[in-house]
């Protein structure tokens, strides 16, 4: 293996990816989201229950490669207890932090930041982040 794609697999990727803490089926969420690379098959259903207006739960279900699974799993990790502006706030800085390697961010996501050397791994990094960006777009317009 190349020493670039060993960077871009490295253990945090390889830990997280494994993370089963919000991974489960939740059939009676409020909304259920699907996110799906027909490119590679990445294909997650992301559900998200809500307080007011504030995400009260996330998880996720499916099937990914490791930069998928470890992103989405970071993803529903944070959502909970935030509104939807915040959701945008958080999906911006995550792909301000997947660009910028003068941003501070966590060594998960300068991982995760390695998919940029790779054009077409770059869109398992962001596939569920898109999926809820355009949800909360499209909720508040």
């Amino acid at each position: 293996m190349s020493e670039s794609l060993k960077k871009l697999y490295n253990h945090l990727i390889l830990d997280r990816q494994k993370d089963l803490s919000n991974f489960e089926k939740n059939e009676n969420a409020q909304i259920t989201l699907e996110a799906y690379n027909p490119v590679c098959g990445d294909q997650f259903k992301l559900y998200l229950d809500f307080d007011n207006n504030t995400i009260s739960k996330a998880s996720y279900y499916g099937y990914g490669c490791s930069l998928s699974r470890a992103s989405t799993s970071l993803l529903v990790e944070l959502l909970p207890g935030k509104s939807g502006k915040e959701v945008l706030e958080c999906i911006q800085s995550y792909y301000r932090q997947l660009e910028d390697d003068k941003e501070d961010r966590s060594e998960l996501i300068k991982a995760l930041s390695m998919a940029k050397e790779f054009p077409g791994r770059k869109q398992c990094v962001v596939l569920s982040w898109d999926t809820v960006k355009h949800f909360i777009q499209n909720k508040r317009a």
